[in-house]
């Protein structure tokens, strides 16, 4: 009987490792931006419909955003764009914002977007099976707000 538990044991245990194996990873995202303009910037980020508005100096970092939930970091994957962005105001009406409805091919013409991975550095990356932790970095220049007045102009 011991013998038959002991395998059963066994048996269970192995089934738990395959099992765990083939579920997403689990992912923890840490989204910082630095200002580098000479004027304040205001942030403002949703998760999970919950807003959040950051004020952001002039020369100074700021965590914006922690995502976590199961499945791929979107750094873990050489994708082109990012979805889930802050929106940055620089003025009352010039903010860095898109409608991927309407302004999405605007937005891909930009050679520095804080939409495309590529404009992102990563400080710190932890990937191992099964949990992938990524800490990045945007820097929000003149372009920034350049490209934020182009879209401005265009609605």
């Amino acid at each position: 009987m011991k013998v038959k538990i002991s395998r059963l044991k066994t048996f269970f245990f192995l089934f738990l490792i395959v099992l765990l194996s083939s579920c997403d990873p689990g992912f923890h995202d840490v989204y910082i931006m630095k200002n580098e303009l000479r004027k304040e910037v205001k942030v403002i980020f949703s998760l999970n419909g919950v807003k959040d508005t950051t004020y952001i100096g002039p020369d100074v970092d700021r965590i914006v955003m922690v995502k976590n939930g199961m499945g791929h970091s979107e750094f873990s994957f050489n994708d082109e764009f990012i979805y889930d962005m802050p929106v940055i105001i620089f003025d009352d009406d010039v903010m860095y914002k898109v409608d991927t409805t309407t302004d999405w091919d605007l937005i891909k013409t930009f050679e520095k977007t804080m939409f495309k991975e590529s404009c992102w550095e990563i400080l710190s990356t932890v990937d191992k099976k099964g949990y992938e932790e990524y800490e990045v970095l945007y820097r929000i220049t003149e372009e920034d707000y350049h490209n934020a007045l182009i879209l401005s102009e265009n609605k």
